[in-house]
């Protein structure tokens, strides 16, 4: 890992415990119906995302069970993503120690393994706006990984006969989680902002 992600991935890990969200008390009753509700409202404002999906990234991370209300639960959807790119960048560097891979689908996976390492501090610097209340530059950051993620699906399909892409569940896992992360923040800049469009910027 180079020195630039393993600062982000250590940065991000600070922003979370920082925050105190290992540290909180058993609220899981009230962060179940927290999820369940911010999961049901944002597939109703986002197409992009899928209430069973939502919930099901939500309950595979123990500590949403402790946030108590929407802006921690909105940390851990990035926290959540964070771990989704990081691991999605070490699953194309796996795949790239095969030799044997084709020549065209090699390039595209340098390519996926590049976009997947620059997302990793893009997301940290997201979780710091985010923090900080900056919403506008948090969702600029998260766009950026999202557009990442479509980046590299989309060159795969760019030659045919390559096959199916090695990338496509996981690419539309981030793509997925980061419109989560958009939506909630959409929500708290309308209940900062109630006589002004959330969604315009």
């Amino acid at each position: 890992m180079s020195p630039a992600p393993r600062l982000a991935s250590c940065f991000l890990l600070s922003f979370f415990l920082a925050s105190g969200l290992f540290l909180r008390g058993d609220s899981s009753l009230f962060s179940n119906d927290l999820i369940s509700d911010t999961c049901s409202d944002c597939s109703e404002s986002n197409p992009n995302v899928d209430y069973g999906f939502c919930v099901a990234s939500f309950e595979s991370y123990p500590q949403s069970d402790q946030a108590d209300d929407l802006t921690e639960l909105g940390r851990i959807s990035i926290y959540i993503l964070m771990e989704n790119v990081t691991g999605t960048r070490d699953f194309v560097n796996g795949i790239l120690e095969n030799e044997s891979l084709d020549h065209y689908v090699q390039g595209c996976l340098e390519d996926c393994s590049e976009l997947y390492s620059d997302s990793i501090p893009t997301l940290a610097d997201a979780a710091e706006a985010y923090d900080e209340g900056r919403y506008k530059d948090a969702n600029i950051y998260l766009s950026s990984v999202m557009d990442a993620s479509s980046t590299c699906e989309e060159g795969f399909a760019e030659k045919e006969g390559t096959g199916n892409s090695p990338m496509e569940k996981r690419n539309d896992n981030v793509f997925s989680l980061g419109a989560i992360s958009l939506s909630i923040m959409s929500e708290l800049r309308r209940r900062r902002l109630p006589n002004q469009e959330a969604t315009s910027y």
